[in-house]
């Protein structure tokens, strides 16, 4: 029997066309995911209340926090305020005024805590809460609406995408060692007895449904729940392993010597590791149970980087941008990272990650009462001539 050369019947022409139809549908969507790597922006506004106009009292002056009880601690110039995590994680954001316009966060997702300097172009700036984008929290500014990443300051869309908050140093500490190193400083006047009883861990175990609807695709070098110091420095980012980390780290990122101080008590700080653009050998030096960061001429060097006496006393060690967060919200924002003690074909360098820009929808021109008389008088005109 031969093949015959006619075409399909109909009702076969017509079965073959749902079938590609069908399948066309059906790739469409991961043509549209796979085209669209930027993951949503979760939006929750007012979830948290932020905190603003806040009192404050010397640390001294208040006695009913237990020596455990853990306090975000920032520092800005030669003054240091500690903002206990029980009043942080109720509200998140603390606008806050020391030195100037300042905003104090903290994230309990990607267990993190960051301050900036709340000011853009010589205007300070408010923050509330606005939602979670990366899983990661998202601020936004009473003045210009623009939005805010939590984790790394920059401005995500708005009027001031692009725009890059400054940071200030901050340290993750208990409020028996910030009283004792920092009894100059300054905490919020509650009393905690009557209000913000309600303790809150430094990492939660479980992330929200909200940030979890936001979150990219996981990066496999760590696990997502890993805890990693994450430092940006001279146009490098790296993440360092908290759990490995040794008291003392020396290293180079960004074309830049750097120290990482991790004390056994728990906080950490990082800073360049010169003065006045001298090299200093630092190295830890025991003070009964306690260690402390010192030069090789022996002068102590606090968290902030202030050298506390010797011959150059008051002087600075420059701070370095870092945080303490979760692997997935650090290599989320960070999708270049070096990784300490892995080996990497990237050289570290990441660009801020900000949401899509809008698209620009061309201005129409409305035509003008005249124009619109001109255009059905030749109209017409044209008509009667065809006619």
């Amino acid at each position: 029997m031969g093949h015959s050369n006619e075409p399909l019947p109909r009702i076969q022409r017509k079965l073959l066309q749902c079938w590609l139809v069908g399948l066309l549908l059906g790739i469409a969507p991961i043509v549209a995911s796979a085209a669209d790597r930027t993951p949503p922006l979760f939006e929750k506004p007012g979830a948290f209340r932020e905190l603003t106009h806040v009192r404050f009292q010397g640390v001294t002056e208040e006695r009913s926090l237990s020596d455990s009880e853990i306090v975000v601690g920032v520092f800005r110039g030669n003054q240091q305020r500690a903002y206990p995590l029980r009043v942080l994680g109720e509200h998140r954001i603390i606008n806050d005024n020391f030195g100037g316009p300042v905003v104090v966060t903290w994230d309990a997702d990607s267990g993190s805590a960051r301050a900036f300097i709340a000011e853009q172009d010589a205007r300070r700036l408010n923050f509330r809460f606005q939602g979670w984008h990366l899983g990661v929290m998202v601020l936004r500014d009473n003045e210009s609406g623009s939005l805010w990443s939590h984790l790394t300051g920059y401005s995500l869309g708005g009027e001031r995408r692009g725009q890059h908050l400054e940071p200030l140093a901050v340290v993750v500490t208990t409020w028996s060692a910030w009283r004792g190193r920092y009894p100059e400083s300054q905490i919020p006047e509650f009393d905690y007895r009557s209000v913000y009883k309600t303790t809150f861990p430094i990492s939660s175990l479980k992330l929200s449904p909200e940030a979890t609807r936001s979150l990219a695709r996981p990066d496999d070098r760590l696990t997502a729940e890993t805890r990693v110091l994450g430092v940006s420095h001279g146009g490098q980012s790296k993440a360092y392993r908290l759990d490995p980390l040794r008291e003392l780290t020396l290293d180079r990122l960004g074309g830049r010597d750097i120290a990482i101080l991790h004390l056994p008590s728990g906080e950490t700080a990082v800073l360049e590791s010169n003065v006045d653009g001298q090299k200093l050998r630092l190295h830890l030096e025991s003070i009964g149970d306690a260690l402390r960061l010192v030069d090789a001429e022996g002068e102590p060097v606090d968290l902030s980087g202030v050298i506390l006496n010797g011959p150059r006393q008051g002087k600075r060690l420059p701070t370095v941008n870092a945080v303490e967060t979760k692997w997935y919200a650090w290599a989320a924002y960070h999708p270049e990272t070096l990784v300490d003690g892995l080996a990497s074909t990237t050289k570290g360098v990441c660009l801020p990650i900000l949401l899509p820009q809008p698209p620009q929808r061309p201005a129409r021109e409305k035509p003008t009462p005249k124009a619109t008389r001109k255009e059905r008088r030749d109209q017409r005109r044209k008509a009667a001539a065809e006619r």
